[in-house]
């Protein structure tokens, strides 16, 4: 949307559920404002009374550009839209013991070894998106069908989401089941 008032190209991230046509009134003044602040990019993330405002209109981060002739100077309403294959909770069980395997997931094992723990050994492995399949399925709560097959020093296997609360992690007991646990 070109807009006269501004002397940049913006593009504003808007999260999940937000109305686009709603925001669009409130947009320009607080690009002005970032504007005239010197400020060509923010996140939502932090407690800055700029990260509030963010935060209070569902924005997710605004970043701009010089306007060429072709983009003049305005803004782009965009809905953070994250799309991902999903996969289901054996995707996840594969996934961790293959990394429980390979050298950096069987050193946690060994320190587990050294420590020669008389109590409840666990091992936690955060999933980022960057492990698309097996992030979703534990974020939408799909629980693996079958046992893993973990190292003999791990008792508790934790399967951790990492994104914005509500967070969600599956994880493996020595009561021989799979549960769920979620931290908002």
């Amino acid at each position: 949307m070109e807009h006269a008032e501004l002397t940049r190209l913006w593009f504003v991230l808007v999260r999940p559920g937000r109305s686009l046509k709603r925001m669009q009134s409130h947009v320009p003044s607080l690009l002005r404002e970032l504007e005239s602040q010197g400020i060509d990019k923010v996140a939502d993330s932090g407690n800055g009374n700029m990260q509030v405002t963010l935060k209070r209109l569902g924005i997710e981060s605004c970043s701009s550009t010089q306007p060429t002739a072709m983009h003049p100077p305005g803004f782009f309403l965009m809905p953070n839209i994250l799309t991902a294959w999903v996969g289901n909770g054996d995707d996840v069980m594969q996934f961790c013991e293959s990394f429980l395997a390979d050298d950096l997931g069987s050193s946690k094992a060994d320190k587990l070894r050294r420590a020669e723990a008389a109590c409840e050994r666990h091992v936690v492995i955060i999933l980022t998106a960057d492990q698309s399949g097996p992030h979703t399925a534990v974020d939408t709560g799909e629980l693996p069908t079958q046992s893993p097959d973990l190292p003999q020093e791990v008792d508790w296997l934790w399967v951790i989401a990492s994104k914005s609360p509500p967070i969600r992690a599956i994880y493996w007991s020595p009561a021989g089941r799979w549960s769920e646990a979620v931290v908002a």
